[in-house]
């Protein structure tokens, strides 16, 4: 029996499809919207992700030397 390489389809493909600008931050919003719904656990991680985020950015802002 041989085997023949897999053909890709000429069809859309995901890794072709831009996420960048406001649709990325829309896509963004839209996932983190799902699994803060789907799994409450998140809202624990999400909220001190977004406390050390701005403690980190503040300290970066002091520290710049602009």
């Amino acid at each position: 029996m041989r085997i023949h390489p897999a053909k890709i389809h000429p069809g859309i493909r995901i890794d072709k499809i831009s996420v960048e600008g406001g649709a990325g931050l829309l896509f963004t919003i839209g996932v983190l919207a799902l699994f803060l719904v789907g799994l409450p656990v998140t809202r624990w991680f999400l909220a001190l992700s977004l406390l050390l985020g701005v403690v980190i950015g503040v300290i970066l802002r002091l520290t710049s030397r602009d």
